[in-house]
């Protein structure tokens, strides 16, 4: 009797245990329906899920997201808003506009002294590093200890590598120098710079945008100003060339129309192109030339005149101060 007694007891205990749980179970569902349903009851009066993507604007979103105000949008021309822009130099303040002569000093000192210089450095850091695995690996290799009486050996098999390299750098200067006159030197150059402008020209026309301003907005003002330093160091080559043509033409009229063509074409670049650049800024109208395809197909122009331009003629009598010069002719009998 006490064995029946005990399993009816706990089998009605354990049968009102899972009644109640289910039924707890069933209530906290049907709450928390009525309370975060789709429709949403009183708890979601400020919050819906159908609002999720959209935060209220008095949560911590916007106040983050400084950007949905009408006057804060981002400029990219803006040094002091980096916001988007990962490649910006956010440390850099770039100079104030100055037309005076000092102004375009300094902006030009401001911006080779922020992004020239330290590259130039760690290039230098680089160099030293990579010289100093040369010599450890030719030491190893070679099975040369490491002594100061063994220094003047390594420094020489350290740099034995690059000596093909530069006589064939050598070579090719010498045979292009007796192959190809001073006038033909001047033409490759002018053509090659009709090229280039030709190049920007198609980069224009394919992207509908400002090729040097798209690459401004793309790759940060750090490497853009890189880049202008290094196309004016090549014009700069190219603006001495001439003037050594002037010199071997002596003074011909032709010479002379191409040195006036290339400082003219050289000055409304730095005003239009590279001073810009110095500020932040992409490239400007200048002369009432607008920027884009018209400044590139009037380089393009120029430039492919300058190469056509034909050699000076000489005048008689000049041939036989040639040969005394080079040493030939009858002026050495």
């Amino acid at each position: 009797a006490s064995e029946s007694t005990s399993q009816v007891a706990s089998g009605g205990l354990s049968k009102v245990a899972s009644e109640s749980a289910t039924k707890g179970l069933s209530e906290l569902a049907s709450e928390g329906l009525s309370t975060g349903g789709g429709d949403g009851g009183e708890a979601d009066e400020d919050w819906g899920w159908d609002a999720y993507d959209e935060p209220d604007a008095d949560t911590w979103f916007y106040d983050a997201d400084e950007s949905r105000t009408e006057d804060a949008g981002w400029t990219w021309d803006d040094a002091q808003d980096a916001q988007g822009d990962n490649n910006w130099d956010t440390e850099w303040l770039p100079a104030e506009r100055d037309e005076s002569f000092s102004g375009h000093v300094n902006a030009t000192w401001n911006a080779m002294m922020t992004h020239v210089s330290p590259g130039i450095s760690s290039a230098g850091t680089t160099a030293v590093d990579g010289k100093a695995l040369v010599r450890a690996g030719v030491s190893k290799v070679l099975n040369i200890e490491e002594h100061p009486k063994n220094h003047m050996l390594l420094e020489v098999l350290t740099f034995l590598p690059m000596l093909p390299p530069l006589l064939l750098i050598a070579f090719l200067v010498r045979a292009a120098s007796l192959t190809m006159s001073m006038h033909g030197l001047v033409q490759f150059a002018c053509l090659f710079c009709a090229g280039y402008s030709g190049l920007l020209i198609v980069a224009a026309v394919l992207t509908g945008d400002e090729p040097l301003a798209a690459f401004q907005f793309m790759a940060g003002h750090g490497a853009y100003i890189k880049y202008q330093f290094l196309v004016a160091t090549a014009y700069t080559l190219f603006l001495a060339l001439l003037y050594v043509n002037v010199c071997v033409q002596r003074c011909g009229s032709m010479a002379l129309i191409q040195q006036v063509l290339g400082t003219t074409i050289g000055l409304h670049y730095y005003l239009g192109t590279f001073h810009p650049a110095m500020i932040a800024l992409p490239p400007e109208s200048v002369v009432g030339l607008s920027v884009g395809v018209p400044t590139y197909f009037f380089y393009m122009f120029i430039f492919f005149l300058m190469g056509v331009l034909p050699e000076r003629t000489k005048a008689v009598g000049e041939e036989e101060e040639d040969d005394k010069t080079y040493g030939g002719g009858k002026g050495q009998d």
